[in-house]
């Protein structure tokens, strides 16, 4: 495992919280004058992608925006640097809980609680999407659970505007790539890649549903299957016995048609049904701090508290020969001294009868022999499995960059991916292919459509599918 960082900047990194596709995140600290710490969450590129310019750009786009967003319920972006190549985000640290993490434990969530949280994390939308004088116009583009933080005194952040656009920018998205996560996109998406502010408030509606029943809406046998619900409007009946305003809202959320959704995230709070804030927000606190206490198995995130102790380096005495080992190997060296000794001396001095022969000297000898001695051998030597790995890089030298081609597929409205033959995954896909003729298949659980493409070293090009009716 390759060793972390003591250091970001100014920050110590405290602990590993965990890692996603292309970042991770750490506890870390910042120490000033006069006992001064202050407690951060650090999400930082890994190592592998910070030669990505495309990956970079996009993580820097994210530190403009989020670092220009102030308000109580989105996560604080406190700084940003650059330290030895690692570009870093240093964020408000939430000790509590995702929403996520809250769900695992409990099949849905009461009513009250829903509408607490629902309408902050709307509040967190409206701020972000009308702008101010301090930030243009944003879209989130990835309203989830997992984004959704929970501290144990009851407050709702937003966090990770990592794919998030300004309303007016360049969309620094791809063409044909999907950002985002599947069961929270708008159809309007799906189908023609259009996404405002009211796709927003759909995976708000999606992630409301889910705290009510425990499940999600749109879910299908797979994730082709779960694009094709929701580009339907294919959904799981309501069933939750709740306030029929909060029903009316949900429906109104999920609307297949975007002119059927609520204008802005400040309509859906003016129709959200009213709770008393103070006693929701406490049995929400209480919930968390519960949840929290008791669940040391949860996936980590940045709204995850520290364990009072970090799990234990390898001890140095792993290194050494055992203290068992070490007193047999002394009492043997001290046998062996003394048979020696004896020896010598009835060799020196001789027997009085000449009957009695001396007994011959290599006869002790034997005798020492089967000590302790390699037990420290066993345990001191790195394993030999380790060894192959290097030996590997060095031999086999990689393959130029510059000979590999990028190729971006894209299936309208959507579809399975084959290349050369071989299973990838769900359009769209963006491979990195050896330079050379490549055969290209689309379908549903079988290629149906197939092209040839032949890329040139160094390339980067896209391919688009538009499959037939029956398709879809």
């Amino acid at each position: 495992m390759a060793l972390l960082p003591d250091k970001l900047g100014p920050f110590e990194l405290l602990r590993r919280l965990g890692a996603g596709g292309m970042a991770e995140t750490f506890v870390a600290v910042r120490r000033g004058p006069a006992g001064f710490e202050q407690r951060v969450c650090i999400k930082r590129i890994l190592p592998a992608y910070e030669s990505d310019q495309d990956f970079v750009s996009s993580f820097l786009a994210e530190a403009r925006t989020s670092a220009a967003l102030r308000h109580a319920n989105v996560v604080q972006v406190l700084d940003f640097g650059e330290h030895e190549g690692s570009h870093y985000l240093a964020l408000e640290l939430i000790d509590g809980l995702d929403l996520r993490g809250l769900l695992q434990r409990d099949a849905a969530l009461d009513a009250d609680l829903v509408v607490l949280i629902v309408s902050e994390v709307a509040a967190a939308l409206g701020y972000a999407h009308a702008g101010d004088e301090d930030h243009p116009p944003v879209i989130h583009r990835d309203v989830s659970p997992s984004n959704v933080l929970i501290s144990r005194n009851g407050e709702v952040k937003l966090t990770d505007f990592g794919i998030a656009r300004v309303v007016g920018g360049s969309l620094h998205t791809a063409s044909g790539v999907i950002k985002g996560k599947i069961p929270y996109m708008p159809p309007e998406y799906i189908d023609g890649g259009h996404f405002d502010a009211r796709g927003d408030l759909f995976a708000l509606g999606v992630m409301t549903f889910e705290l009510l029943h425990g499940f999600r809406p749109f879910d299908g046998d797979s994730e082709l299957d779960t694009l094709r619900k929701i580009a339907a409007g294919d959904r799981k009946p309501f069933t939750a016995s709740t306030d029929g305003a909060l029903v009316r809202c949900v429906e109104r959320m999920l609307a297949k048609d975007p002119g059927k959704r609520f204008p802005d995230a400040r309509a859906l709070l003016d129709a959200l049904p009213t709770v008393h804030t103070h006693r929701a927000r406490q049995r929400l606190a209480e919930l968390v701090r519960a949840r929290s206490s008791r669940a040391p198995s949860d996936a980590p995130s940045p709204a995850r508290t520290l364990p009072a102790t970090p799990p234990a380096a390898p001890a140095k005495t792993q290194l050494m020969p055992s203290r068992k080992a070490l007193l047999a190997l002394a009492a043997s060296s001290l046998v062996l001294v003394a048979v020696m000794i004896t020896a010598l001396f009835r060799v020196s001095h001789g027997p009085a009868s000449a009957s009695a022969p001396p007994p011959a000297l290599p006869e002790p000898v034997p005798v020492v022999e089967p000590t302790p001695i390699p037990a420290p051998v066993e345990v001191a030597p790195a394993p030999a499995a380790e060894e192959p790995a290097p030996v590997e890089q060095v031999t086999r030298a990689p393959e130029p960059r510059a000979r590999r081609a990028e190729l971006n597929v894209v299936v309208l409205p959507f579809g399975e991916v084959w290349v050369d033959g071989k299973h990838v995954g769900l359009s769209p896909q963006r491979i990195k292919l050896p330079a050379g003729a490549h055969e290209i298949g689309v379908g549903e659980g079988r290629p149906r459509e197939t092209r040839t493409i032949n890329l040139g070293a160094g390339a980067r090009e896209e391919i688009v599918f538009k499959l037939p009716k029956r398709e879809r």
